[in-house]
C-alpha cells in the first residue's frame, strides 16, 4: 500500500478570502471605536456586525471559475 496519491491544491476561492477580509476589517473598525471613540461595542453587536456585512460581501463575490 505505497501507491502515491497525486493530490492538488484547493484553489482559494475568492467568496472565502473576501470573507476573511471583511471579517478582519470589522473587527479592526470595532477596536478603533472602542479605543478611539471610547465607546466600547458590545461583543453581540461586533458578532452580529461582522456576520451580516460578511454575509453580504461573500453574496455579491462571484465564484472563481476552475481553468480545468
Amino acid at each position: 500500500m505505497n501507491a502515491a496519491v497525486e493530490q492538488k491544491p484547493n484553489p482559494v476561492q475568492r467568496k472565502v478570502m473576501v470573507g476573511g477580509l471583511v471579517s478582519g476589517i470589522v473587527t479592526i473598525a470595532c477596536w478603533c471605536v472602542a479605543e478611539f471613540a471610547g465607546k466600547p461595542l458590545p461583543a453581540e453587536v461586533a458578532v452580529a456586525l461582522s456576520g451580516v456585512l460578511t454575509f453580504i460581501a461573500q453574496y455579491f463575490v462571484p465564484n472563481q471559475e476552475s481553468s480545468q
